[in-house]
């Protein structure tokens, strides 16, 4: 079964964005340097298990037939993608190919923390690198989230956890992409739908522009959130109707 895992917000300076998210309440725990050299990251850890990835780029060139992350920082800052997480990969990739939606064989990642943790993952892309992707982890979940530091795990905003996602959608086509991903079916001619998943829910809003992620919601926090010139910026937009 798929499960809510993270959102990844693009940022351009790692250090600054993560200062202006403690300055916002959160508590930001150090995350490490991806296996191709090329993005780091830092972590807000939710007390329910998913999480909030800042990345950005690291500055380092891409080894030769390495697993870069750099597409994800292209377009600029902000939310970029989100991931869910499998405990069987192939099983449940092989049932979103069942409904209609291409799926990327397996790829390997890693990422090893500041004290030397070495953590691996396996990752599959749905419909050429698109959001959703799928993880499964190939060490322990533990590594990759720390779950035992209730510190990390407390933000003095308030934030418990992972309500979902509200994004635009550009096209028919990505709708049918995220029903494949979450197997919920949509009414004919539909502008507007949820997709329930284990651990958050996604909305989405057909607008006919280019799809994105316009905010994401917390439970704990009252205002759907994004990211902008490295900084957390509270929402207001009417389309963004996720609340905790």
């Amino acid at each position: 079964m798929l499960k809510f895992d993270h959102i990844i917000l693009a940022v351009s300076d790692l250090a600054a964005a993560s200062r202006d998210f403690e300055a916002a309440g959160f508590t930001v725990s150090p995350g490490g340097v991806h296996s191709a050299g090329t993005t780091h990251n830092a972590l807000v850890l939710l007390p329910d298990g998913a999480y909030l990835e800042l990345i950005a780029r690291t500055g380092a060139p891409t080894p030769e037939g390495s697993t870069d992350l750099t597409f994800l920082l292209e377009h600029g800052e902000g939310p970029v993608g989100f991931c869910l997480f499998s405990d069987d990969l192939d099983a449940d990739t092989e049932k979103i190919r069942m409904r209609g939606a291409h799926v990327s064989a397996p790829l390997d990642g890693g990422r090893v923390r500041p004290d030397g943790v070495w953590m691996q993952w396996r990752i599959a892309w749905v419909e050429e690198m698109q959001l959703p992707f799928v993880i499964q982890d190939v060490t322990p979940r533990e590594r990759r989230v720390p779950d035992d530091d209730l510190t990390a795990l407390t933000h003095m905003n308030g934030a418990r956890g992972l309500h979902g996602v509200n994004m635009r959608v550009g096209s028919a086509s990505t709708m049918a992409r995220l029903h494949a991903v979450f197997g919920e079916p949509i009414e004919a001619g539909a502008r507007s739908v949820t997709f329930d998943c284990a651990g958050g829910i996604v909305r989405a809003e057909l607008t006919g522009i280019a799809d994105m992620i316009e905010s994401i919601a917390l439970a704990g926090i009252s205002a759907p959130f994004t990211v902008r010139s490295t900084r957390f910026v509270p929402v207001s937009s009417a389309s963004a109707q996720a609340r905790s």
